[in-house]
């Protein structure tokens, strides 16, 4: 049932790891989110912003000298109307099959723990699950 959704935050954070194979960091502070809907029901409003709270954390991982593990998850915790809770996980790996060619796997998951119910009086699913798989070859 979304049709736009746009978040601006700001923060302060802190880096738990900076190593040569590891790095490792997390923020947190006040959050704008700005929804617009395909649908609702009526009386309801098409767009909604809010205020809220948002909490990140990227880690970049070198396995291997060939495999990088990345994963980036950030939760904003919103008013109910608004949504609750929502997840945003993005967790890829990252391979060089050859000097020439990469491939990477990514799985992205959102979830809406409160999401808001289109004009026909359906409630969207709250979880959205993708698998993404890139092939990239370099000259």
């Amino acid at each position: 049932n979304l049709d736009q959704r746009i978040s601006v935050y700001t923060g302060a954070g802190y880096v738990l790891a900076d190593t040569r194979r590891l790095e490792w960091d997390v923020i947190a502070g006040p959050s704008l989110l700005t929804t617009r809907f395909v649908s609702v029901q009526a009386g309801q409003p098409i767009r909604q912003n809010a205020v809220g709270l948002v909490t990140k954390t990227n880690l970049d991982a070198e396995l291997t000298p060939w495999l990088d593990f990345i994963f980036q998850y950030d939760v904003q915790l919103m008013a109910r109307s608004a949504g609750g809770y929502i997840h945003h996980m993005v967790t890829t790996l990252e391979s060089e099959l050859t000097r020439h060619l990469d491939m990477e796997l990514t799985v992205i998951w959102d979830k809406t723990s409160h999401p808001t119910v289109n004009a026909q009086g359906v409630l969207p699913k709250s979880d959205d699950v993708r698998l993404v798989i890139g092939i990239s070859f370099e000259l």
